[in-house]
């Protein structure tokens, strides 16, 4: 089974630095927040990445107009 993410809301930015909480399903094993946040910090434009396994969430800050949470 493949990691999906679903986005909530922005929950802040400043300088067009914008941070989203985003649900991530389907993580398997505890190496798969690594797996996710390498893949998420790849994308230009993401600034941090952190993911949950318990929680099944990933907090993300990125650079708005350069990455969109759709």
């Amino acid at each position: 089974m493949g990691v999906r993410l679903f986005a909530n809301p922005v929950v802040g930015a400043e300088d067009n630095l914008k941070k989203v909480i985003l649900n991530v399903e389907g993580m398997a094993c505890p190496m798969c927040p690594l797996m996710v946040k390498m893949a998420v910090k790849n994308l230009e434009g993401v600034i941090e990445a952190d993911v949950n396994y318990k929680e099944a969430k990933a907090v993300v800050s990125y650079q708005g107009g350069k990455v969109t949470n759709a």
